[in-house]
């Protein structure tokens, strides 16, 4: 009976590290820059190692992105009916960043959202963006809401 009692109390432990390292982990991004090199070698780049990171680990991956501020031009897809269709450097490097945030939602199943009121403000249409990027009502409500249900904040600025 007690080597019963030991071998159940081993199984239990096991069970219970095997679960821990299959935890996921919950992250809502606050993205808002407008900088390109933040955009490649901070968020595309960095956000992707912490991700890469944390997979390896076999720990699981739960992130949204919010786009607002000055981030809106990264997302758009059709630059020639936006306000930023006479940005040379966006124009030059639409290809880069669309391949880097492809990875990150179909490697790591990233979640994009855009701010629905920055957007009116901007006279930016959703049927602009590219189709991963999903619209909500707005950013602070969304920020709230991802972080309510026990999502960790990240900004980049």
């Amino acid at each position: 009976m007690k080597m019963l009692m030991k071998l159940l109390s081993v199984g239990l432990l096991l069970s219970a590290f095997a679960f821990a390292q299959q935890q996921t982990q919950k992250v809502v991004v606050d993205l808002t820059t407008g900088d390109a090199k933040t955009i490649t070698s901070h968020f595309i780049k960095g956000f992707a190692n912490t991700l890469e990171h944390l997979q390896k680990n076999g720990t699981g991956i739960d992130a949204v992105v919010i786009i607002h501020g000055d981030a809106y031009r990264f997302f758009v897809e059709k630059l020639e009916q936006s306000p930023y269709s006479n940005d040379k450097e966006l124009q030059k490097r639409q290809q880069e960043f669309l391949a880097g945030f492809t990875m990150l939602a179909e490697k790591y199943h990233v979640r994009f959202e855009v701010c629905s009121q920055g957007m009116k403000a901007r006279n930016l249409n959703i049927d602009i963006f590219y189709p991963f990027v999903h619209p909500v009502p707005s950013a602070q409500i969304s920020l709230i809401e991802w972080q309510n249900r026990g999502y960790a904040y990240l900004p980049f600025r």
